[in-house]
């Protein structure tokens, strides 16, 4: 008989990680931590998205979701030397992807 092990944790899921690229910039796979989720959820969505919200809420949650966005990219990066802040997510990457980055690294898109 046959028994297949799950396993579960970012370690267990390098095994299998592939990868994806930002203009030519080449990235792990590796679905969102626990605590990158918290981070996330930490970015006032409603900010974003609600017409009565100011512009300065607007900002403030855009370059919140700019640096948590840096952040999880660089943790992922395979070119180690590359520094991937802010200014290099506005630089490189439109409005549309930073909410499907999110999303991929969810495990919500293919």
């Amino acid at each position: 008989m046959t028994t297949t092990q799950k396993r579960f944790g970012t370690r267990a899921q390098e095994e299998t990680q592939t990868t994806f690229f930002v203009n030519d910039v080449e990235f792990t796979m590796r679905r969102l931590s626990v605590n990158e989720e918290l981070r996330l959820a930490e970015i006032p969505a409603d900010a974003l998205e609600s017409e009565e919200a100011s512009g300065e809420d607007a900002q403030r949650a855009v370059h919140a979701m700019m640096t948590a966005l840096a952040s999880l990219l660089q943790a992922r990066a395979l070119n180690e030397q590359l520094v991937i802040d802010e200014t290099w997510v506005g630089e490189n990457l439109t409005s549309a992807d930073l909410e499907g980055i999110v999303a991929y690294l969810r495990g919500d898109i293919e």
